[in-house]
């Protein structure tokens, strides 16, 4: 029987993307090839792939390299060099904005603006969703025409500073306090560096929302710790794969652009809502994020956070209002809720990919946190 491989091209890496793509091909067979999916320069010329998923934004000649495979694509995102008819897969850039209309909205603020600072869809869909989502609720927002033209032209990495000044500019005119809304976390890193050289203040001047999308980790290290708004890039993946499989499996793959809904917001210091600032509570944090599948143990976590289990206990909950293992246990019932209600994974494979170790277990906690089994919450559509 062939081997069916989808390989990952790109040049704008996304690990969520790369995750869920495996989490589809691990459930159904399928080998999934990332070799190249953060330096899809390095493309070999002939990969033994059966279809690929691929996503290149700045890298035109790549692009070229991908679409003259000729094998089923799907994009995650529109590309100019592509061929009418082949899917995309991508964030519903207007629903970010929208989202984040509400977390601003919420913070009291007396006026409300957004930013653009580019052409690309991220940029002007997110910033119509916010607008669109502003007037239903009856509130202006400010989207100054200036900042329109300027996204229009790119700017010089010798004229970058000179436009982050322009943009301040805009700022600085604008009825305080002001929820301000942009697309990337790294422009509005530079942003913040200007304001707080003009005396302005975050969140107390400027209450700030973006969209997550970079590894870099811009929108934590940013002077403010910057909220966000987080698209869903795990199942971009693990649909944009679905989606070939179903193809290889012989059903047409179909011309059209599927919007994937963020998954939530993620609040930082930038709308008042402070990261935890002991370096231990903060490693932990971390691990749990990313280790959750694991069989985290609280001896484990204070090793590794290079303090004794009691310390770290009494310091965890005094800056998080919980304890360890609850914050664990949230963190496992995040990942169990999106994969049921997003893939068809068995109850037994989801108890593993969220860390625990049985059946019996995972059933057990599910239902103590939601009043319902795994089964009851996935028949409900996750509205249990």
């Amino acid at each position: 029987m062939t081997t069916l491989r989808i390989g990952l091209v790109s040049d704008y890496f996304r690990a969520g993307v790369a995750e869920g793509a495996a989490a589809y091909g691990r459930a159904h067979g399928v080998e999934i090839d990332p070799r190249w999916f953060v330096r899809g320069d390095w493309m070999g010329d002939h990969p033994a792939w059966s279809a690929v998923i691929t996503e290149v934004v700045n890298m035109p000649e790549l692009a070229d390299r991908v679409l003259s495979l000729e094998l089923p694509t799907v994009l995650m995102a529109p590309m100019a060099q592509a061929p009418p008819g082949l899917p995309v897969v991508t964030a519903d850039f207007r629903a970010c904005g929208m989202l984040a209309f509400e977390e601003l909205v919420a913070t009291g603020v007396h006026s409300l603006a957004v930013l653009r600072t580019s052409p690309r869809n991220i940029d002007q869909e997110s910033c119509d969703g916010f607008i669109e989502a502003a007037h239903a609720r009856g509130r202006k927002v400010i989207d100054p025409e200036p900042a329109r033209r300027m996204a229009q032209s790119p700017v010089s990495p010798a004229h970058f500073n000179e436009r982050v000044s322009a943009y301040v500019d805009l700022l600085e005119e604008m009825p305080k306090p002001v929820g301000l809304f942009l697309a990337h976390a790294g422009f509005t890193y530079s942003l913040q560096v200007e304001l707080k050289r003009r005396g302005f203040r975050v969140p107390e001047d400027f209450s700030i929302v973006v969209i997550q999308k970079d590894v870099q980790g811009t929108a934590e290290m940013a002077p403010v710790p910057i909220t966000t708004v987080d698209p869903d890039s795990w199942q971009q993946g693990y649909f944009a794969a679905q989606l070939l499989h179903q193809h290889l499996l012989g059903e047409a793959l179909a011309a059209a652009v599927h919007h994937i809904p963020p998954v939530g917001v993620t609040r930082r210091d930038s709308t008042g809502c402070p990261l935890a600032k002991d370096p231990a509570v903060a490693k932990v944090l971390h691990l749990i994020r990313e280790r959750f599948a694991s069989e985290l143990k609280v001896d484990e976590l204070a090793r590794l956070a290079a303090v004794g289990r009691r310390s770290l206990e009494e310091r965890f909950r005094r800056e998080m209002h919980m304890s360890i293992h609850e914050a664990l246990t949230r963190r496992r019932m995040e990942e169990a809720k999106k994969l049921l209600r997003s893939t068809p994974l068995g109850i037994g494979v989801i108890a593993e990919a969220c860390g625990y170790s049985s059946v019996h277990y995972f059933s057990t906690a599910f239902k103590r946190e939601t009043d319902a089994s795994p089964a009851a919450f996935r028949a409900s559509g996750g509205s249990t």
